[in-house]
């Protein structure tokens, strides 16, 4: 459970002013994850996949910045 509440609070931070896109982040096509969506590497490598997700998630939250980040919906896609 920790895991999951981890990824939606790094969601929340690297989409503040939207949260559409925080919670369609989830199931959109990710180039980190060789085209996958998220809940699909999680759904295929079980939980060393929530792992993935998750930390994929707060390196990019401690790249960027917390509360820096201002995505568009093409950089989302673009992921």
């Amino acid at each position: 459970m920790g895991h999951l509440l981890g990824i939606h609070k790094s969601l929340r931070l690297l989409f503040p002013q939207n949260r559409d896109l925080a919670y369609r982040w989830m199931s959109a096509r990710n180039k980190a994850f060789d085209n996958l969506t998220p809940v699909e590497v999680v759904k295929e490598r079980g939980f060393a996949g929530l792992l993935m997700v998750r930390a994929h998630l707060e390196a990019d939250t401690h790249i960027r910045g917390e509360g820096e980040l201002l995505l568009s919906q093409a950089e989302l896609l673009a992921c």
